[in-house]
Formats: structure tokens, C-alpha cells, sequence
């Protein structure tokens, strides 16, 4: 277990600080823009999904981006077709996706 700031604005002191797991502190981070991944909500892996939300794109775009790859027969352009096909393209509740954080 780690300690947590409730408010992370706030100081380490009585009454802001909790108890969190290393998972979930790591997920509380301001650099974090993707809470969950899961191949089956995205036509690209992981890194490449986390470098384009840092770069301000939002899923819709990203969405959109694999779909010129594809058309554009790009690189990789079977595996991003395959992955478009089979994708699920309503996320679920419990993951969130933030816009890129600059501070």
C-alpha cells in the first residue's frame, strides 16, 4: 500500500491522504491518459494508442486515422483493417480516457 493525496492540489496532511495500491496510485498520475487498455476498443496497440492521446487525439481520431491507414494501405495496414473489423466501438464505463495533461 502507498499514500495517496485525495486532493492532489492539496498537502501531505491529515485529512488528504489515503491508502492506495501501487497499481492505483500509478493510474492517479497527471501523465495518464488511458486508465484501461484493451486491444478489442482500439485498432492500434497500446503504445501507439497512448503516443496519439499525448498528442491530443481523441479515440474518435484516433478511430479515424486507422481508417486512412487502411485506405491508404499504409504500413501494417492488414493488421490495422483486421483490428477496425473486429473492434468494439462503444467503450465501457469504467475506462476512462483523458486529453493529454501538460502540468
Amino acid at each position: 500500500m502507498e499514500i495517496d493525496r485525495i486532493d492532489n492540489n492539496g498537502h501531505y496532511e491529515k485529512g488528504n491522504l489515503r491508502f492506495v495500491t501501487h497499481i492505483e496510485n500509478n493510474r492517479n498520475k497527471q501523465g495518464t491518459v488511458l486508465s484501461h487498455f484493451s486491444q478489442k476498443y482500439w485498432p492500434y496497440t497500446r503504445s501507439v494508442v497512448i503516443r496519439k492521446l499525448s498528442q491530443g487525439k481523441s479515440r474518435e481520431e484516433i478511430i479515424h486515422d486507422a481508417k486512412l491507414a487502411v485506405l491508404n494501405k499504409r504500413k501494417n495496414w492488414h493488421i490495422i483493417s483486421a483490428r477496425l473489423d473486429f473492434m468494439i466501438y462503444e467503450m465501457p464505463d469504467h475506462i476512462t480516457v483523458l486529453p493529454y495533461r501538460t502540468n
